[in-house]
């Protein structure tokens, strides 16, 4: 029994070095995410309140369809291709866009934006701005968008995409090493030897007295982890608050982490092993193809008609109800249409990810994707993001969300701290060693 408690004493020794370098490997970028996560519970918010123009504070009339958002950007951008069509909460409708080429150079035309920006009701310019990946701010126009791919990348396109999901899968498992390091550590029992049984008249009764009074005695030495003692010092509070807190808001800690794993490396880590538990068809994307010869792509207009008319009738197959349309994406690279809705089957609140594809030129259905009731694993991925993005239960939420973040950021310094206060109590310790030699 000594052996093993000689075990568990090196096993967990083991798993502090594992959480002190990995917490200290993801610490920065954590710090990054927790700070623009908190901001971006509050997007819509802050869309208006940095930029009204573009952005203002609630929808004033029904919006124009899809396609004819569409064409009247391709009007007010003529040597533009509209790529995405996309209607904010706001009102505004976010319209991608791509330059022609050029007849005469044979090169694309300079636009100086890829993105313009419509009154959804009226099909009126807001304005315009450029956006992307790896696009850095230039003004208050693009900082959100900026902040935005800045938590779910880094910035840094697909590379980031990587790093982050990298960063995400050790946090996740993390998670679980930190949590496991809260539980108190195993003791001697009044015998005066590790897992030997009191000597009682009546072996069966003095083994239920034991486990009882084990039990009592473990809730109670778990009691301090989940406490900070305010009146003890500056080292002993700073330890309290990364405990402490880290249970407190463990679960939403590891949704946090999960759900960022299943946004950036989704196809490698996350489909694969939530396929053992749960139904989740591959996310398979058809492979790239040039404009067929002699074949005329549905317009957007057409392609409007299409798409309402198609979910239309997976509404009536599936049983349930469209609210409103959100999205239309033009996506000539892989021959077909994305059409997203809000519907009675979201978690979300905004960000709906109720969807079909269906051929750019024959206007076949493809494929039909349903935030639940559809597949197990489609329903709990859902929740994972909604939880993730503060999109559901309303204000409150996003409320918890916010200061989540702030508190990752906590976590993370107070983290650093700890690791650097050790540090140096072990240089000390080495150098007083030395000299005593």
């Amino acid at each position: 029994m000594e052996k093993r408690q000689g075990n568990l004493a090196v096993s967990r020794h083991f798993w502090v070095l594992a959480h002190r370098w990995v917490g200290l490997s993801i610490a920065g970028f954590l710090i990054v995410v927790g700070l623009t996560g908190s901001l971006l519970a509050f997007l819509p918010e802050l869309n208006h309140a940095l930029t009204p123009h573009l952005f203002p504070a609630a929808r004033s009339a029904p919006a124009l369809g899809l396609g004819e958002l569409a064409l009247a950007a391709q009007a007010l951008m003529p040597q533009a291709e509209v790529k995405t069509v996309y209607i904010d909460t706001s009102g505004s409708a976010l319209i991608g866009v791509k330059p022609k080429t050029d007849p005469k150079t044979g090169k694309p035309y300079e636009l100086g934006a890829n993105q313009l920006i419509l009154d959804s009701a009226t099909g009126r310019e807001r304005g315009r701005r450029t956006v992307g990946k790896e696009e850095l701010p230039t003004g208050l126009d693009n900082l959100m968008p900026f902040i935005y791919h800045l938590h779910f990348g880094l910035s840094l396109g697909k590379t980031g995409n990587v790093v982050l999901g990298i960063v995400a899968l050790l946090w996740t498992v993390d998670c679980f090493v930190a949590f496991y390091l809260t539980l108190p550590a195993g003791r001697k029992n009044r015998s005066g030897r590790s897992g030997r049984p009191m000597a009682t008249p009546n072996g069966t009764a003095g083994n239920a007295l034991l486990t009882q009074e084990q039990s009592r005695s473990f809730w109670h030495r778990w009691k301090p982890a989940w406490l900070v003692k305010w009146t003890a010092s500056r080292y002993r509070i700073n330890f309290d608050l990364h405990r402490a807190g880290g249970l407190w808001l463990w679960t939403l800690l590891l949704i946090f982490a999960w759900s960022s794993v299943s946004f950036n490396l989704h196809k490698e880590v996350y489909e694969p092993f939530m396929r053992i538990f749960f139904d989740l068809p591959p996310l398979e994307k058809p492979a790239k193809r040039s404009l067929q010869p002699g074949a005329v792509a549905l317009g957007w207009r057409e392609a409007q008609s299409v798409a309402e008319r198609l979910m239309r009738e997976q509404a009536e197959i599936h049983g349930f109800s469209v609210e409103e349309p959100i999205a239309l994406y033009r996506q000539a690279e892989l021959g077909r249409y994305h059409y997203r809705v809000r519907s009675s089957l979201d978690v979300q609140q905004k960000n709906s990810i109720t969807a079909l594809y269906f051929d750019l030129y024959s206007g076949q259905l493809q494929h039909l994707h349903l935030p639940t009731t559809q597949h197990s694993g489609y329903t709990v991925s859902a929740w994972l993001k909604a939880l993730h993005e503060g999109d559901v239960f309303g204000l409150p939420y996003r409320i918890f969300v916010s200061v989540a973040g702030l508190a990752i950021v906590m976590l993370s310094v107070t983290g650093v701290i700890i690791w650097l206060r050790k540090s140096r109590a072990r240089k000390i310790h080495l150098e007083r060693g030395v000299r005593s030699a």
